[in-house]
């Protein structure tokens, strides 16, 4: 059981300063692995499909290169790729021709895209991957940021 008291915590004096920035992975592909499923949603608020729900999924890579971590200083190192989704009238994933295109790619690029088999998103943690990561501006902070613009097979 751990003795860590967050109260006692909030009193411990600290030296020096915290960065203000996460490292930033370098352009590249790398061979990575689904570490956490993030869902999101929401309520489409604009257009002709005003009210209607809209979901995406935050998929956490973690970037296996061992060169990377230490350039970067960091046990662990992660990337995200965004994945929206396209949803029908039932408010379902739409399986129709041209829908949901990034999901089949990451699918595809895992090993479970066999339209016989059943699939959900919970079998895509674990798994492994090259991910196409480059480097961008967050338009909001204008600070660099990550984007995985590309997924494929890990054949490693």
């Amino acid at each position: 059981m751990s003795t860590f008291d967050p109260e006692q915590f909030m009193n411990v004096t600290i030296e020096g300063s915290n960065d203000t920035k996460r490292p930033i992975v370098p352009a590249g592909e790398y061979r990575c692995q689904v570490f956490k499923l993030n869902p999101r949603s929401g309520i489409i608020e604009k257009g002709e499909r005003a009210g209607k729900p809209w979901c995406s999924y935050n998929v956490v890579l973690e970037v296996l290169d061992e060169a990377v971590k230490q350039e970067l200083e960091q046990d662990r190192v992660f990337v995200n790729y965004n994945v929206f989704l396209d949803l029908n009238d039932d408010e379902q994933l739409d399986m129709g021709r041209g829908k949901n295109v990034a999901l089949g790619k990451l699918r595809e690029a895992v090993n479970q895209n066999d339209p016989s088999s059943p699939w959900s998103f919970a079998m895509l943690l674990g798994q492994t991957l090259k991910a196409n990561v480059t480097v961008g501006v967050n338009p909001k902070t204008g600070d660099e940021m990550n984007n995985v613009t590309a997924v494929a097979p890990d054949d490693m």
